[in-house]
Parts: C-alpha cells; structure tokens; sequence
C-alpha cells in the first residue's frame, strides 16, 4: 500500500495488470496502473487529502492507467464532489493536458453514489478529450480494459 489514512477510507496501490488468457508463445501485456480505493463515509478532508496525494503519485509515476475503485464508498459529501470538480479537474487539465489517460471506474453498490459518480465522469470525459473513462462493475472487466488501452 503506497497510502492509507488514519480511518482507512481512502487507499492507494499500485498494481500491476497482465492478460491471464495469454498462451506460452504470446508476449504478455504488462501495464502498471495506481489504484485508490473509496471505502465507507469520507470526510471532505479525507476526500481533499487522498485526491491530492493520488494526483501527486500519478503525475509524478507517469501513470497513464488508473483505477478508481468506489464499490465499498457509501458516501462523500457534496463539498467533496463539488471541490473534485472546481479544484481537481482543472489541475488535471492544466498539468496532465499532455498524457492519455485511462480511468476504470469500479461503479459504487449505492446508487446514488453511481448516479453522481457517472453524471461527474461523463461530463468530465466532454471537457477532456485526452481523458478516457470507462464503467465496470467489477475489477476484472475493469483491469481488461485497461489492458487494452
């Protein structure tokens, strides 16, 4: 584990993804990709600290695949939403305008936090054309597609 906070709400990890479909004469694809894991209910600082350390650790990794990883987040409060949105999107755009960037976002199991998670995204996705975001529901259709990127 690269970071965890004191409440173990928020967690960052690399990880390293291969095919396991690949057969013995075929070269295996290896792509190393930062995963953060939403767990629980996060505090706005919680939510603020994490986002800026996993930015930090993104950018500064040369990452281009990342993991988003909300199925166990029950819940953040608007202000974190609101802030991800006027402070950390436009970071991203000013400082990774550069990089192609894949995000597999494993979707929330509260559904309101799925509904925002992909209204956020898919708007997002409008505004950066160098950031490509996908759904799943699970980490292995996920990590596959990342995969492929």
């Amino acid at each position: 584990m690269l970071y965890q906070n004191e409440r173990k709400t928020f967690l960052i990890e690399e990880v390293i993804l291969t095919d396991p479909h690949v057969s013995d004469n075929q070269e295996t694809k290896i792509k190393k990709a930062l995963r953060l894991y939403l767990i629980g209910r996060l505090t706005v600082e919680e939510h603020r600290e994490g986002f800026e350390t996993y930015f930090e650790m993104f950018r500064d990794g040369n990452y281009t695949h990342a993991i988003f990883d909300y199925l166990k987040l029950e819940y953040d409060p608007p202000q974190s939403r609101a802030w991800f949105v006027t402070s950390y999107v436009p970071r991203y755009g000013r400082e990774l305008k550069e990089r192609e960037c894949y995000v597999a976002v494993i979707e929330p199991s509260n559904m309101f936090q799925k509904m925002t998670t992909s209204l956020i995204g898919g708007s997002i996705q409008k505004i950066y054309n160098n950031l490509h975001i996908s759904y799943f529901s699970d980490i292995e259709k996920g990590q596959n597609w990342l995969l492929k990127q």
